[in-house]
């Protein structure tokens, strides 16, 4: 039996600052995961400008040793190419880093960052309890404390912090989760080796599907050590109507690219192939209930227009952390109290994730993946102004902007 104030299920991004947060606030907790550190996990595994903001501010010495390792990657950039082959480059140009004189963008494979943040966990703050290959896998409330238990343990808290990503059963049990097939999605991610690089190897890059798919596309994160990242993901709804096995379909459309082909004609799988399951910001969950809170993945805050999930990862831990700290010093763990998190966490990610929600209902009608080509390829084909675009993805009224029509008009018929 272990007693504490906070258990904490789940040691990727979203639980490692929660754990980090809960220390700064003189909150005692527990941090566990199922695995054993370093471990693979499924991701595009680009290190956003907003990562790079909250670890940057939550502790300057991790951020520090962060830089200094050789496993992350600094990459400048995305390359767009659409399904008529036509390329659009924006630049990662964050006004915000900018400002605070932080790095805009890095690659580092997930296998390598999760564990540098949970040895960082260990290093900088000790007094976490941090508990690796237990597989907790059941939860209930009683006398005012969550419990969660597996196999030989037991563990008592105040409260229950889910941050172990989308699709575990315990949390799902946990918190009553209903499948929306609409507003999850899969995703699977390879790494390879001896992969010819682009003619641009500082930009990750974004190849568009054929209609058929659309507007889903395989996504390459270059790595360190020639090592290169490829990987997809679809809604789950997408997969069911059209019978989609991810594997097969992301192999066979570097296989009969004609750029990829080329480039891949030589290249070797490095390990498994991972998958995942993803829960999108394109409709609000509910992320808190009697002795518990969600964060990352698991509150369902990934993209579901580019799949960027870590960094809303990192900003729900500390949100988490400061309402465990009003939850604990008014002795009140009950839904109602913690219901406060759930709007203070809209009203924090509301610009980020509007974009996901309102272009979510066009993908169920049947001609969303004809016209999201003729979109894609015409504006791709016409447009000449990638700085209007830049401005667009770090406008803090980034969804409105994105549906202006001015915007578009400027861009395609300058």
């Amino acid at each position: 039996m272990i007693k504490t104030e906070v258990c904490i299920i789940g040691a990727g991004p979203g639980g490692c600052i929660t754990a980090i947060a809960l220390t700064k606030l003189g909150v005692e907790c527990v941090l566990v995961d199922k695995a054993t550190f370093p471990r693979h996990k499924a991701c595009g595994e680009i290190i956003t400008s907003n990562c790079i903001r909250e670890l940057a501010e939550l502790d300057s010495r991790i951020f520090k040793d962060y830089q200094n390792t050789s496993f992350n990657f600094d990459i400048v950039g995305n390359a767009f190419i659409a399904p008529n082959q036509y390329q659009l480059e924006i630049e990662y140009k964050s006004p915000a880093n900018e400002q605070l004189g932080l790095p805009h963008c890095f690659a580092t494979s997930r296998y390598h960052f999760d564990n540098f943040l949970l040895q960082s966990v260990k290093r900088y703050y000790p007094q976490v309890q941090v508990i690796e290959g237990c597989h907790l896998k059941s939860f209930k409330t009683e006398n005012n404390f969550s419990v969660i238990s597996s196999n030989g343990l037991t563990i008592k808290s105040r409260l229950a912090i889910f941050a172990n990503g989308a699709g575990n059963t315990l949390t799902k049990r946990a918190t009553n989760t209903k499948k929306r097939p609409s507003h999850e999605g899969v995703g699977i991610r390879a790494y390879y080796k001896n992969v010819l690089p682009s003619e641009q190897p500082e930009l990750a890059e974004f190849y568009f599907f054929q209609k058929k798919h659309m507007p889903f596309g395989i996504y390459i994160t270059p790595l360190p050590n020639n090592l290169v990242n490829i990987n997809t993901w679809i809604r789950k709804d997408f997969v069911t109507k059209n019978n989609i096995n991810l594997r097969e379909l992301m192999t066979d459309f570097i296989e009969s690219h004609p750029k990829l082909k080329i480039r891949f004609k030589n290249a070797k799988l490095v390990g498994k192939t991972n998958g995942a399951s993803l829960k999108l910001g394109s409709r609000w969950w509910k992320v808190s209930g009697n002795h518990y809170l969600l964060v990352g993945d698991a509150a369902g805050l990934i993209d579901a227009t580019n799949a960027n999930g870590i960094g809303h990862a990192m900003i729900s831990g500390r949100m988490a952390a400061s309402f465990v700290r009003k939850s604990l010093d008014a002795n009140d763990f009950s839904e109602h109290f913690l219901n406060q998190y759930d709007k203070a966490l809209r009203k924090r990610m509301s610009n980020a994730l509007k974009l996901s929600r309102m272009v979510s209902p066009f993908f169920k009608m049947p001609f969303f993946p004809a016209f999201s080509t003729w979109m894609i390829n015409y504006w791709m084909q016409k447009s000449t102004d990638s700085q209007l675009l830049i401005k667009l993805m770090y406008s803090k009224n980034a969804a409105k902007d994105f549906i202006n029509p001015k915007h578009y008009f400027k861009m395609l018929f300058k």
